[in-house]
């Protein structure tokens, strides 16, 4: 356990927890995670977070990472959660599909892997200021199960719902898969790497603006999603002045990243 502190504006920091997974043991890569997550990190440190960064990490690697950076969040804080890799649904969840998933199946996986909600449900029982939930793991990912043809496997990923103050956002729709990019980073990625550095930008509009370009580049076959119960008007999470609320009027720290798994 760890203890939340109970003003919410002292000590302000903007943080981040950015994984991703492009090497899986079963052998189903994928091109650009890895490069999304080591993107992702650099823009995000640009702009003033503390980056919390894991590349082709295992499960347990994964669990003690989100378990640490839980416990760093403090009442005034703005949280970004980014993971880019395989993700599926099972029994009306989400789950993160970790790098060791040579014996993942039906059976095992809520064991195994990483379930969304429960992530979600860990940083906003925190109570930061903000919490931003950015999912660019809609890839098909074929589950193996016993009772369970290929074909039978939902597609993507079960809407979520957001608590107070939460932001969720994802690569594509419910029920439907996101492109991998045909460059260095997939489709969705690219569109928020654009943006998310643009000053004074409130996030849901940032947001509309990357979700058009995604639709727009796609030919309409990819729509992002996003579930918002932002509370507070003009969050901007690069903001450079006073005229928008950021998270509060104190200015967030810039840190070096913490580096788990692999780093390229």
């Amino acid at each position: 356990m760890c203890a939340s502190r109970g003003s919410r504006f002292v000590d302000q920091e903007k943080r981040a927890l950015v994984i991703g997974i492009s090497q899986y043991e079963d052998g189903s890569n994928l091109r650009n995670p890895q490069n999304d997550a080591n993107d992702m990190a650099a823009a995000l440190e640009k702009i003033g977070f503390a980056v919390t960064k894991g590349i082709n990490m295992k499960a347990d690697e994964m669990d003690e990472s989100i378990s640490s950076f839980v416990c760093s969040i403090e009442g005034a804080d703005l949280v970004l959660f980014y993971f880019a890799g395989h993700g599926c649904q099972w029994e009306d969840q989400n789950f993160l599909i970790p790098s060791d998933n040579a014996n993942l199946s039906g059976s095992n996986i809520k064991r195994r892997a990483i379930n969304a909600q429960d992530v979600l449900d860990q940083i906003t029982a925190k109570n930061p200021y903000v919490a931003i939930f950015l999912l660019d793991c809609c890839r098909s990912y074929h589950l193996r199960h016993s009772q369970l043809s290929r074909g039978e496997q939902p597609r993507g990923l079960k809407v979520m719902y957001a608590s107070s103050g939460s932001l969720l956002a994802f690569a594509c729709a419910s029920g439907t898969t996101a492109s991998d990019g045909q460059g260095r980073n997939g489709l969705f990625t690219k569109h928020l790497l654009q943006h998310i550095i643009t000053p004074n930008e409130d996030i849901q509009m940032l947001l509309r603006d990357v979700s058009h370009g995604v639709q727009q580049e796609s030919e309409g076959q990819q729509i992002p999603y996003q579930n918002s119960s932002l509370t507070q008007r003009n969050i901007c999470i690069c903001a450079s002045d006073s005229g928008k609320v950021s998270l509060t009027h104190v200015q967030a720290k810039v840190a070096h990243a913490t580096t788990f798994g692999d780093v390229a």
